[in-house]
């Protein structure tokens, strides 16, 4: 036996090269790809729209990145600092709306939730503020730093507050969260207005004064606590979800609400937990951007709610509701915020900043249109191209199938009757779904066929044979737990009734159990050597067959163009092309 081999090891490497192969992987896979082509599509509509308008609209894009992450002045810049500070609001708030989609609630009061815990958080730290021996109101840096705590209560309760309301309304009076949410906007802008009203027309600059930027920035930092903050969140949301049965619930009321609610889960009590949760976020996401993009001040000077709370529905959108694919959503947002903002000089000056939101609408929309991209396989479109240039068969077959459609549709406009139109029309359509079919049954030959279908089949048994030992091993394994716990049982009890001799009893427990860990383990080295050397011994034989294989065809090609070049005629051409094609099917047919 091997000393280095650890069955628990082996089995849990294993387990995961099975989870990041398996089917639900190469699915979220799938959507990744169909971010990142939504995210191409925006970014051409984008490129193009700046390069009509006299720019270079490649560069402009590149500009927008470079500004966004630019490290000039080192780790404190400013650039990278607004660029970071908007991640940390996009990825929470981001993080609260992709919550919501995957239960199918659309929350769109962020903005409101933001400006109302920024509304709260300022009466309380103005309530705080020291007086001078004149009488005076000092600054807001005179309030105690440990007002902090206030400002993230004040920022988490709105959020909370407004959001569950908005799911309450929803699951007990059946009133859709998206007209809710968008009032709720408004009543809480109104209320905020009310209140501080008074100090922004003291202020005689249309904003209410600010509270200051450091109450989060840690060395003149202000990114850092809200990057930490955010990619907390999201992991923490990610594990519940993925390991806890609490996130199993949630997963089924979002995929299957009434399948949920017939196996006991309590479909409204999940409704109403999601918008607590994603007030909590949403709260926290506006608290970053208030205090640490916006100073703390919030700008009145027209009755125009921030937009924070709707830019942020494309982060959850482009990332398809996916937890994990927030981050990179959100710091390309962010990213292009700044660079729009600040990346219009030079080169570029004249373009306009609101060009970046264009490309986020662009983006958006590929997303909505996510099926597209979702089916857009570029590989698998090439070769079905090849095929059926390829397969002579089908072509003859597509041909006469296409020449019936064309008589038909030269009869169907001779015929006046229409009752006789209607019978047309669905020959018409039985022979366009006939030659679809056809399409479809030929290319899964093809793919099943050949040194393409060789390898799969290779590689099917393979994988039937790894998971078949690994169910083995997993068996062994559970077995030895169950013996475990037995024995551990057993020395409880022992020591219940003979205490004095504890320390020997758990001596004898501990080498009882770690012979029973050696003789598993011994078992286990057995099988996964045994596995081993079938693996070795397959893969020769694959080889040596694949390469029986491309010799065969190699003869066959050769006697093709051998033959090709003795015949000028077009018809006795394409009959050696079938011949040619149904050669190369049979050899693979054989293995």
């Amino acid at each position: 036996m091997n000393n280095n081999f650890n069955i628990d090891k082996w089995m849990k490497r294993k387990k995961f090269v099975a989870q990041v192969t398996s089917e639900d992987t190469k699915t979220k896979l799938k959507f990744a790809k169909a971010s990142i082509y939504a995210i191409i599509f925006g970014s051409i509509i984008g490129m193009i729209i700046v390069s009509l308008n006299g720019f270079n609209g490649v560069g402009y894009f590149f500009k927008m990145l470079a500004t966004g992450f630019s490290f000039d002045g080192g780790a404190t810049s400013p650039l990278i600092n607004m660029t970071m500070v908007y991640f940390a609001a996009y990825a929470l708030m981001g993080l609260g709306l992709a919550l919501g989609f995957k239960v199918g609630l659309f929350n769109m009061g962020g903005s409101g939730q933001a400006v109302l815990g920024m509304g709260l958080s300022y009466l309380c730290l103005n309530s705080l503020r020291k007086t001078a021996e004149d009488g005076t109101l000092l600054g807001f840096d005179s309030v105690p730093q440990g007002a902090v705590v206030l400002i993230i209560l004040m920022f988490i309760l709105s959020g909370v507050i407004i959001s569950t309301l908005a799911g309450i309304l929803k699951t007990k009076l059946n009133i859709h969260e998206v007209v809710t949410t968008i009032m709720l906007n408004w009543v809480a802008w109104y209320v905020v207005k009310w209140f501080v009203g008074n100090d922004v027309l003291a202020a005689n600059v249309g904003n209410t004064p600010s509270v200051g930027y450091d109450w989060l920035s840690i060395n003149g930092n202000n990114w850092i606590v809200g990057v930490v903050v955010a990619l907390f969140c999201i992991v923490a949301v990610w594990l519940v979800l993925t390991f806890t049965t609490v996130g199993f619930k949630f997963n089924m009321v979002g995929k299957q609400s009434t399948a949920a609610k017939y196996a006991g889960v309590k479909n409204q009590q999940y409704f109403i937990l999601t918008t607590s949760v994603q007030g909590l976020f949403i709260g926290l996401g506006g608290m970053f951007f208030y205090l640490q993009r916006e100073g703390g001040a919030i700008i009145m000077t027209n009755d125009t709610i921030p937009t924070i709370g709707f830019d942020v529905i494309a982060v959850a959108l482009v990332s398809f509701n996916n937890v994990l694919g927030v981050i990179p959503i959100a710091l390309l947002w962010a990213a292009l915020k700044v660079g729009s903002t600040f990346g219009s000089f030079g080169d570029y000056v004249g373009v306009s900043k609101e060009t970046a939101s264009m490309v986020f609408g662009a983006i958006v929309y590929g997303a909505a249109v996510y099926s597209l991209f979702y089916r857009f396989e570029i590989t698998t479109n090439i070769k079905r191209m090849i095929h059926h240039f390829k397969d002579v068969v089908l072509k003859i077959e597509l041909n006469e199938q296409k020449e019936n459609i064309r008589d038909l549709k030269i009869k169907l406009k001779e015929t006046e009757l229409e009752e006789d139109q209607a019978l047309i029309r669905g020959q018409i359509k039985a022979i366009k779904n006939s030659i679809k079919i056809s399409k479809e049954e030929s290319y899964k030959k093809f793919s099943n066929s050949g040194i393409r279908g060789f390898r799969k089949k290779y590689n099917e048994n393979k994988v039937a044979r790894g998971f078949s030992v690994l169910d083995e091993v997993m068996n062994v394994t559970n077995s030895r737990n169950s013996k475990i716990e037995l024995y551990i049982h057993e020395a409880k009890e022992k020591i219940k009734i003979d205490p004095e001799n504890a320390q020997k009893i758990n001596a004898e427990l501990h080498d009882k159990i770690e012979s029973l860990k050696e003789m598993v383990n011994e078992a286990g080295f057995s099988t996964v050597d045994s596995y081993n050397i079938w693996k070795r011994q397959e893969k020769d034989k694959y080889k040596a067959e694949l390469n029986e294989i491309k010799e065969k065809l190699a003869n066959i090609k050769y006697d093709y163009k051998e033959k090709m070049k003795l015949i000028s005629s077009g018809d006795d051409k394409l009959e050696i092309r079938k011949e040619y094609f149904l050669k190369e099917m049979e050899v693979v047919n054989v293995k």
